[in-house]
This record gives C-alpha cells, structure tokens and sequence, in this order.
C-alpha cells in the first residue's frame, strides 16, 4: 500500500526546494532522516541536510528539478530527480506534474 502522506511530505520537500524556502524545507525534514545515492548515505540528518541545500542553492543558483520518479513503501520514500538548467520554468510548469 502506498504511504500517501509519506509522498505528500517529499511533493512539499521539493516545492520548497523549488523555491528556495529554507524554513518551509527544514521543518518538513525529519531529525533522523538518511539521503542515500548510489546505494551509500550522502546525508545523515535534517540540519546536514538542510545545510547542503543551502549550499547547493549557493552553488548552482540557476537550477531546477525535474522529478522522474516518486513512490513510498513502509518506511521508505524513494525520489528519482534530474537537476536541470537554466531554474527558469515555462508559466504553470513545476517539478511535479
């Protein structure tokens, strides 16, 4: 069974990365969470990764996301995403369809 709220909450996690929004982006990251990539933990913790978007946000002001993939399983939220440039978007295009 899919976890809708689980979805719900990384759907927000990407507007506001989206958009910038470090207060809306922190408080929806979990204490305990894990970022992994390639099978290895790139990120342990809502403040390192709230930290690494603002430095990611620094770095690579001009781009954006395209999400490719979103499903939740028991305990397990899994984001398939491309980081694509220029940031700017078509009129009432997101990163979520």
């Amino acid at each position: 069974m899919i976890d809708l709220t689980a979805i719900e909450c990384v759907r927000r996690l990407v507007e506001a990365d989206e958009h910038r929004d470090l207060v809306r982006y922190r408080a929806l990251l979990h204490d305990d969470m894990t970022e992994y990539a390639g099978g290895a933990v790139v990120i342990s913790g809502g403040d390192a990764a709230a930290l690494a978007a603002i430095e990611h946000w620094r770095d690579h002001p001009d781009e954006h996301l395209v999400v490719d993939d979103l499903a939740a399983a028991t305990g397990l939220v899994t984001l398939r995403y491309r980081r694509c440039r220029p940031r700017a978007l078509p009129d009432g295009a997101g990163a979520l369809a």
